[in-house]
């Protein structure tokens, strides 16, 4: 354990604000995870991070002398990911629409940074209180390293809602990617697939238990590249990503499903270590149960993110 003595010179500071300070390089969202896990406490006790600092006080921080001494020195090395600040496309009092960045988690696992974890600390900084027992979380999941609209309800009735709408498939959810190859037609694709647990990957099998369809639109393309708009009539895991892999056309930067060559030589130049896939826009359409705010039947857009803008330029001069 390592403790921080309050003096007269560092005092009246809100205690996260002091603690991003003194810690360049641990993440805002990192920050708010370990008051709330009481890894960061003031005089021994658990804090929100609002509390403002006083002469006398004694801050604890529970970390390997190793672990402060990193947060010390150094900026996150995670240069990939929106380093605890939340890009926010839309907020009301019912709903949270979000525009994730690569590398970060959909769901809290504890391992890494995730979407929760930024929306929690988004609350905690506008001071806003969940009803008791509501847990948030998110109505729709994206990979970890795919970017895009994500969306998350501030209630229960309103989670019950958004859950029922896309289970009854009354939602329009849009991608952008670009493909390698040459795409000049619609296309449209069903099929069955198998999933293997233990290497987190899906195949195309006609044996298989899960069902998958997706409709396909170039928007632009040359002879070694598509711009694609895939819309998923259903939502299953790596959907997107097996399906254009199966007709020849992989997602760039796709290293489970792509080629691999092409994703190296992306990756010298343009340092893309992922997929270049973008969950770009998401529509709630009129159904069993009608929502109360006509600005949830237009669709939210996601803009892209730079490197997407830097490849989509390169390849399509």
């Amino acid at each position: 354990m390592i403790e921080i003595n309050i003096t007269p010179q560092n005092q009246y500071q809100r205690i996260d604000k002091f603690m991003l300070k003194i810690l360049p390089g641990m993440s805002k969202s990192f920050c708010y995870k370990m008051f709330r896990k009481k890894n960061i406490t003031l005089n021994r006790k658990k804090i929100s991070g609002h509390e403002v600092c006083k002469d006398g006080d004694i801050i604890q921080i529970y970390f390997a002398e190793e672990t402060y001494n990193h947060f010390a020195t150094s900026k996150s090395e995670k240069s990939f990911i929106d380093d605890g600040v939340l890009s926010v496309i839309y907020e009301d009092n019912q709903l949270i629409v979000i525009n994730k960045a690569a590398g970060i988690l959909s769901q809290d696992d504890g391992s890494a940074l995730s979407v929760v974890d930024q929306i929690r600390s988004h609350y905690e900084e506008k001071d806003l209180q969940m009803d008791t027992g509501f847990k948030i979380g998110v109505s729709n999941r994206l990979d970890r390293n795919t970017t895009g609209i994500i969306l998350s309800a501030k209630s229960l009735p309103m989670a019950q809602i958004m859950n029922h709408k896309i289970k009854n498939h009354e939602v329009i959810k849009l991608y952008r990617s670009i493909v390698m190859g040459k795409i000049d037609k619609d296309i449209e694709l069903k099929d069955w697939i198998r999933k293997d647990h233990n290497n987190n990957k899906v195949s195309i099998d006609s044996e298989g238990d899960i069902i998958i369809h997706t409709l396909i639109k170039p928007l632009r393309w040359n002879e070694s590249f598509t711009e694609v708009e895939i819309e998923i009539k259903t939502g299953k895991t790596h959907q997107i990503r097996i399906h254009l892999a199966s007709i020849g056309h992989p997602i760039v930067g796709d290293n489970k499903y792509g080629n691999i060559p092409l994703n190296q030589d992306f990756k010298r130049k343009y340092n893309l270590s992922h997929q270049l896939l973008h969950a770009y826009s998401y529509q709630f359409i009129e159904g069993e149960i009608p929502l109360d705010n006509e600005r949830y039947y237009k669709p939210f857009i996601a803009t892209y993110p730079d490197l997407y803008n830097t490849i989509a330029k390169a390849v399509f001069k």
